[in-house]
């Protein structure tokens, strides 16, 4: 290979990173793991070293992802050129950064340096020997064939800063074109499945909910008690306790808004009519009394004694004990229009 060609070489590796850095840089899983690459190529010094000639080159690099577009490796070389008298070799040691424009399967990038490099040179009856500083500026294509192992091209040019005047100036540029193979020690990791994000449910308009059924009317319904245990014979003073009239009170007292609510006493047909209908108004009054006295308004309240009108059973017995059973459902007492935790639902 002749400088012509090695030159050419870099042009086209130039022209081909350029043009993949106009795509967009892909962001596929890279691998992070620590590689090794040997490489092997060719050089053509800075022919102020007194030679044209290209020579074999060789290195050994170290390298790590830092992330899904850089790298950063160490490591060194060492080249050789020879022409007629003049044997020429140069050996570096020096980290490089590389930019990657793509994690695919080819990866074009570009990478800048900086490291040590020593230049000895020989010629008849002399040699002459110079280590210096050098910045170095590259461009590459890597192609991935498998998952730990990919192959790789470079053109870079080393620019050595000379401290003295041992080889007659105090810069040179030597170029280099090299082929390497790169190992990596661990698989790329496999990526996380990616998860779509949900897109929100469509915001649903809040309805009211509907008012409450209004609560239902109280039904009223009658009690009716019975005047043989309310009340002892031929009498119209009220037994205690007395657990259904303290039953009426409270609803009463639950229910303000009822009012006229009726009581009335009723006897049976035994006896006469006249004293009858006295004792079955003063029963009635004596109701009222006691649920006045359980704080309900008297005015909510009306009595009537009607005595055997309205039985509620007809009797023909002829024996008078039976006939006074038989007759027992008239002698009552009844309160209308009252309700006793009952609601039409």
């Amino acid at each position: 290979m002749n400088q012509a060609l090695l030159k050419a070489s870099g042009f086209a590796l130039l022209v081909g990173v350029t043009a993949g850095a106009h795509a967009q840089i892909t962001s596929l899983p890279y691998n992070p793991s620590v590689y090794v690459m040997p490489e092997v190529g060719y050089t053509n010094p800075d022919n102020r070293f007194g030679t044209r000639a290209t020579g074999p080159e060789a290195g050994l690099r170290f390298g790590k992802a830092i992330n899904q577009y850089f790298d950063v490796r160490v490591g060194g070389s060492w080249a050789r050129s020879d022409d007629a008298n003049v044997r020429y070799q140069q050996s570096t040691l020096g980290v490089d950064g590389l930019l990657f424009l793509s994690r695919d399967k080819i990866r074009p990038f570009v990478s800048l340096g900086i490291g040590a490099q020593n230049d000895r040179r020989n010629i008849p009856n002399r040699e002459n020997s110079r280590t210096s500083p050098y910045a170095a500026a590259g461009v590459g294509l890597q192609y991935a064939f498998a998952d730990q192992w990919a192959a790789e091209i470079q053109y870079k040019k080393l620019f050595g800063f000379q401290r003295s005047n041992v080889y007659g100036f105090k810069r040179n540029e030597n170029n280099y074109a090299t082929v390497g193979l790169t190992y990596y020690f661990d698989k790329t990791p496999t990526p996380a499945p990616r998860v779509e994000a949900a897109l929100p449910p469509p915001p649903v308009a809040q309805v009211a909910p509907p008012p409450p059924p209004p609560p239902p009317a109280p039904r009223f319904e009658k009690v009716t008690m019975s005047a043989n245990k309310m009340f002892g014979f031929d009498s119209a003073v009220i037994r205690q306790p007395a657990p259904k009239l303290d039953e009426i009170a409270e609803v009463l007292k639950a229910n303000p808004s009822v009012s006229n609510v009726k009581i009335t006493g009723y006897t049976d047909r035994i006896g006469k009519p006249a004293y009858n209908v006295k004792l079955s108004q003063r029963r009635a009054d004596a109701v009222k009394a006691y649920l006045v006295a359980k704080g309900i308004d008297g005015s909510r309240l009306t009595t009537e004694g009607k005595g055997p009108a309205d039985p509620v059973v007809q009797c023909t017995e002829k024996n008078q004990k039976a006939l006074i059973v038989c007759l027992e459902p008239n002698r009552r007492v009844e309160v209308e229009d009252v309700t006793i935790e009952k609601r039409v639902r």
